[in-house]
């Protein structure tokens, strides 16, 4: 498993606000049953906690994995969850 770095992390509103847009939508994959979330213009990966730990104090940061060089991406995941794994990269 790989750490991630979280390079900001800010509330679900001000992400929302920051991008333009009212509403986040959290998807499921059938095929893999991994969620992730997605709005008009991007997607991120959600917390693998969800949906056993409901978000209640939600969250976006921007993360990389760190000792990579993949680019930064969005994470979806409750408020002072800052130690968080990659489970898997596809």
């Amino acid at each position: 498993m790989n750490n991630l770095k979280f390079l900001r992390t800010i509330p679900v509103y001000l992400f929302k606000a920051e991008q333009g847009i009212d509403k986040l939508d959290i998807l499921k994959n059938e095929t893999s049953d991994k969620h992730f979330f997605a709005w008009e213009g991007g997607k991120g990966a959600v917390s693998s906690k969800y949906p056993n730990e409901p978000l209640s104090e939600p969250m976006v940061s921007k993360v990389q994995v760190e000792d990579s060089d993949e680019e930064p991406f969005y994470l979806l995941h409750n408020k002072g969850e800052s130690k968080v794994s990659v489970v898997a990269s596809l």
